[in-house]
């Protein structure tokens, strides 16, 4: 119990950034904690051991929700991406989230950022430390102050690393971000990379997208059905589809869904939460397909004049035409948008095109 006690290094609670400067006191490294999303309160005041990653893991992940970066110490991650990469799960609906006011935003905190400039570097080495509400503007490392050019892709550019590093090399202090990121560091003669880590992605992708919560609106319940389909869909994909999908902004990948598999079961979960879309998705359906009939008076009904079909409860229905010989598919596109397709036959069994939702 005294050795515990002798080990054990205080924490007076604050900011991220004060916590980063108490663990680079009590470790004399160099460190880096990065988030998808700032955190939504101070960090309260604890006590940790900074020589024992499990330790530390205990500790810090009840409390601050941050994982010890496997085989590093001190570099630490909440373990999502950056939650500006989510608009494609909220577009339409009203996400209900552990911290609903940063979906889909640009980090909900773009005057936080603070640049990497040559002022940081002295003799070859690098003193760089952000403060208060400050975390590493990642897109200042790009055509930056250092020696060889950097590249980056393009998921980690808006990625939260707070940081403070005390005469490092250039190598070391890019290595170090890329792994806070999740990125794989790569560095030539002639330049440094920070190259998309498809297994790293998926994992803290799943992680952003399980935080997702279900509420009791039908709003809510089908931002956590959009949020699991592109769950089950990402955990589907193969290392190669997650480069091919986050290659850039506008990329997507579409693959086949299995007969009984767990892709499907997501699938017939966001159509139960489509068919129970609220009114408003449904009203701006209707008046969409006012619109194109060429105005609102196409809306008054007169006696045999057809109702105004709800097109959501129309995928239902479709779906029960569905060609068995030809498979679903589902798109998955670069800001988790997700889009189901089902192939359609006629009532004599011929191909009849498909439905989309």
């Amino acid at each position: 119990m005294l050795a515990l006690l002798i080990a054990a290094t205080s924490f007076a609670g604050g900011n991220t950034n004060d916590l980063v400067h108490a663990l680079r006191e009590a470790t004399n490294q160099d460190v880096v904690i990065v988030r998808g999303q700032p955190a939504d309160k101070a960090l309260e005041a604890l006590e940790f051991d900074p020589s024992s990653t499990d330790a530390m893991n205990n500790v810090f992940r009840p409390k601050y929700d941050l994982r010890v970066i496997p085989g590093s110490m001190p570099l630490f991650s909440d373990d999502r991406i950056p939650s500006s990469m989510l608009s494609g799960i909220q577009a339409g609906t009203q996400p209900v989230l552990g911290r609903p006011d940063f979906i889909g935003q640009n980090n909900g905190n773009p005057g936080g950022r603070k640049a990497f400039s040559s002022d940081a570097i002295q003799n070859g080495k690098i003193t760089f430390r952000t403060e208060k509400s400050e975390f590493l503007d990642m897109n200042s490392l790009l055509n930056g102050p250092l020696a060889k050019p950097v590249t980056m892709s393009w998921v980690y550019q808006d990625a939260m690393p707070y940081v403070e590093f005390k005469g490092a090399t250039p190598s070391a202090f890019l290595e170090k971000v890329a792994k806070g990121v999740g990125a794989r560091f790569r560095e030539t003669d002639k330049a440094y990379a920070l190259e998309l880590q498809p297994e790293e992605f998926r994992h803290r992708a799943l992680h952003s997208l399980n935080s997702i919560k279900q509420g009791d609106t039908p709003q809510s319940k089908l931002t956590y059905a959009k949020a699991q389909l592109a769950a089950s869909t990402l955990n589907a994909l193969s290392s190669q589809q997650i480069t091919q999908c986050w290659a850039n902004p506008s990329s997507s990948v579409t693959v086949a869904i299995a007969r009984n598999g767990s892709l499907l079961t997501a699938v017939n979960g966001y159509v139960v939460a489509l068919e129970n879309a609220p009114q408003f998705m449904q009203q701006q359906q209707q008046d969409v397909a006012v619109a194109q009939e060429g105005g609102p008076q196409t809306r008054r009904q007169g006696r045999g004049q057809a109702r105004q079909p709800n097109v959501n409860r129309q995928i239902s229905m479709a779906l029960r035409m569905a060609d068995p010989r030809r498979s679903a598919t589902v798109t998955m596109s670069a800001n988790f948008h997700v889009e189901v397709e089902v192939p359609i036959a006629a009532p004599n069994g011929n191909p009849a095109g498909s439905v989309r939702f």
